[in-house]
């Protein structure tokens, strides 16, 4: 019998685009008496802050100080309405929105970056046929979209200095086209598509990618993964923002990937990939967990190494959870409706501490420090229960809410 572990939301029927946010709620606090039990299945009990996004089905996030007052805020890319929502950060880990910016149909991921040089932090979203580029105008508002059109669906981007010319540029993952777009910025936020790079002749549907220096010459290259052949396309940057050599990582051949990351997590200087496995579509007990690939230098890696996790896991996170100086991950799992936590001993090798409970269908954790106390906390975007969980860190890792 076929296992079906995660739906794409791109091949998923858009929901209701009737948007309604309610700031400022916690699911509950650490003084406060248990909330009532639709709360808790919206967010989880360990959340401190549950932020309702009716119709919105938020799928993704992306995490900086927007305003520039030196907190980290939010952004959340609602697939279901079509839109963002931008939710300033009160400096608490409790959250006000700023309003919502209408997006290309059923966006998928979002990425921050000073495209325009003002030294203030603008947004780019990819959905439908274009990314939709929204330029920070100060105090948490952004202009009207401007548009890259493209043939392809963005499903996923990434951005870095492809050129070193000191301008951030733009790559795009192109879904079920299996190919990769760049585009170089020339400083003042207008984008010109330089290269398509074409991963694969058959259908391996990219859903993830990372922009990291993965040979160790300074500059960033890309890594995109495939839903669909179990491999992990690796494109090395000439130096010039020009991707002249690919590589096919083979991985695991026949299971489902949902997205992937990057970081260095065994302490050598080079940068590892990690992928979100959901497993073996025709074997109902392979519920998946993640695949670290460790990095040998110049680009080639290890075959992987399998860490557990829970049901489905989609896009890990990366960071020091418990303050080791080591790189933690903590990943959501979209059937299990949890998100795993995984320390790191400093090594690279790592161990599931907890399963904290979130929301139904879970899709997306951004770790940050939101509640200004030095320790890294999470948000966890509820794609069914179109909510986001807010768990705050203990100071050791944990994030069970105090009595």
């Amino acid at each position: 019998m076929q296992r079906i572990s995660i739906i794409r939301p791109a091949i998923m029927l858009a929901l209701a685009v009737s948007t309604i946010l309610t700031s400022g709620q916690g699911c509950q606090g650490p003084n406060n008496l248990p909330p009532d039990f639709s709360v808790i299945t919206s967010c989880g009990l360990s959340a401190t802050e549950c932020v309702p996004l009716a119709g919105s089905s938020p799928y993704a996030l992306a995490v900086s100080d927007l305003n520039n007052n030196g907190i980290l805020d939010l952004v959340s890319v609602n697939f279901g309405a079509n839109n963002i929502t931008i939710l300033l950060n009160n400096g608490d880990g409790t959250l006000t929105s700023a309003g919502n910016k209408a997006t290309a149909r059923n966006p998928l991921s979002a990425v921050l970056g000073d495209f325009n040089g003002n030294g203030l932090l603008d947004i780019a979203v990819g959905g439908g046929f274009h990314i939709s580029l929204f330029y920070n105008e100060g105090n948490g508002r952004f202009s009207s979209p401007s548009r890259i059109d493209m043939d392809y669906t963005p499903s996923n981007l990434a951005t870095a200095d492809f050129n070193g010319d000191g301008h951030i540029d733009l790559a795009s993952a192109n879904g079920a086209y299996d190919n990769i777009t760049v585009f170089t910025n020339d400083g003042t936020g207008r984008f010109t598509q330089t290269q398509i790079i074409r991963v694969s002749l058959y259908f391996v549907q990219l859903n993830g990618l990372i922009a990291a220096d993965l040979n160790g010459n300074g500059r960033p290259d890309l890594a995109a993964s495939h839903r669909f052949s179990g491999n992990v396309s690796v494109l090395l940057n000439d130096g010039q923002g020009h991707f002249t050599e690919q590589k096919t990582v083979t991985v695991r051949p026949g299971h489902l990937f949902n997205g992937m990351n990057a970081g260095d997590l065994n302490g050598d200087g080079l940068i590892d990939l990690i992928v979100a496995d959901n497993g073996d579509p025709f074997d109902e007990q392979d519920t998946g967990g993640l695949l670290i690939l460790f990095n040998n230098g110049g680009g080639d890696f290890a075959p992987p190494v399998e860490v557990a996790a829970g049901d489905s896991p989609v896009w890990p996170a990366v960071a020091d959870l418990n303050g080791n100086g080591a790189a933690d991950l903590a990943v959501a799992n979209n059937v299990s409706g949890d998100v795993s936590l995984l320390f790191n001993d400093g090594q690279g090798s790592f161990s599931l501490v907890e399963n904290v409970t979130v929301g139904a269908g879970p899709s997306f954790v951004a770790p940050a420090d939101l509640d200004s106390d030095g320790a890294v906390d999470l948000a966890v975007a509820n794609f069914t229960a179109n909510t986001i969980s807010v768990l705050l860190n203990d100071g050791s890792g944990l994030f069970a809410v105090s009595e």
